[in-house]
């Protein structure tokens, strides 16, 4: 029952080591000027990506809330 969560982190742990080995040696000869660069890019690109994400939900709401009352209304006249 047990035997797949071990599996699981076994698999995990070794792809983290796998993964740090080549990271370490990466950080210690590349520029750290241009992965500086690279990851403020990547977080401007994150950030607007969540921000027009929220902005759709929040126009769908918006979208929702005026279908409602726009049947709501009509209902009314129908009474």
């Amino acid at each position: 029952m047990f035997w797949w969560i071990i599996a699981t982190c076994a698999a995990l742990t070794s792809l983290v080591i796998l993964g740090n080995i080549p990271g370490a040696f990466f950080l210690k000869n590349a520029d750290t000027g241009i992965i500086k660069v690279i990851l403020g890019f990547i977080i401007i690109y994150l950030s607007v990506e969540m921000y027009l994400n929220e902005k759709r939900k929040i126009d769908n709401r918006m979208r929702n809330h005026l279908v409602l009352r726009e049947h709501s209304h009509f209902c009314e006249f129908e009474l």
